[in-house]
C-alpha cells in the first residue's frame, strides 16, 4: 500500500539534521529512499552508519508535504546552522497533488536539454574562489549578533519539538 512520509535523518557524530519528505506515487516508509538532497544523499552513503532515520508522520501525499514545511518553518531550518535543509519548505522542488498538462511537461522536458550535471569545472571553482578573497571573516556586525541570538532560541526551539517526537 502506498503512504506519503516525513522523514528526519541525524548525524550522530555532529547532530546535525535534515527533514524531508517522500510523497512518489507508490512509495512507503520501508521502500530503502534515502532523500533528493543533493548534500546529504552522499554524506549517508559514503557513512551510514553514522546516521539514524525516524519517520516522523505517514500518510496522505498533500498532508505530509504540508507537514514538512509546518516543520521546517517552525524550525527554521534554513538558518539553523545544525540544519542540513537549504530552504524552509517553498514547494518548489514537487509536483504533489498538482495537474501537469502534456504542454507544460514538453517544456520541462526541453528546459533541461544540454543542461550540464555533475560537480563545477575547474575553472567555476577558480571564480568562486577569487570571488571570495578578500571577505573579511569573524567580524559581526550588531545586526549579525542580533540574528546569531535569534537563531539560538530557534536552536532551543527545535531541541524542545525534537524531545517531544521522541516521547
Amino acid at each position: 500500500m502506498s503512504k506519503a512520509y516525513v522523514y528526519y535523518w541525524q548525524e550522530l557524530s555532529t547532530n546535525k539534521w535534515y527533514i524531508g519528505s517522500r510523497t512518489r506515487k507508490g512509495c512507503h516508509p520501508n521502500d530503502g529512499y534515502i532523500t533528493s538532497s543533493k548534500i546529504v544523499r552522499p554524506l549517508i552513503q559514503n557513512k551510514p552508519t553514522n546516521w539514524k532515520r525516524t519517520i516522523v508522520a505517514a500518510g496522505d501525499p498533500k498532508d505530509m508535504l504540508n507537514f514538512e514545511i509546518t516543520l521546517l518553518k517552525a524550525l527554521d531550518a534554513k538558518n539553523d546552522p545544525m540544519s542540513y535543509n537549504r530552504h524552509n519548505g517553498k514547494g518548489d522542488f514537487t509536483t504533489t497533488g498538482m495537474k501537469i498538462s502534456e504542454e507544460t511537461r514538453r517544456k520541462m522536458s526541453k528546459a533541461h536539454i544540454g543542461k550540464k550535471k555533475g560537480p563545477p569545472s575547474e575553472e567555476t571553482r577558480r571564480k568562486i574562489s577569487e570571488a571570495q578573497k578578500g571577505i573579511p571573516r569573524g567580524t559581526q556586525s550588531m545586526e549579525a549578533r542580533r540574528k546569531m541570538s535569534e537563531k539560538a532560541k530557534l536552536r532551543e526551539e527545535r531541541k524542545r519539538i525534537q524531545r517531544s517526537w521522541k516521547k
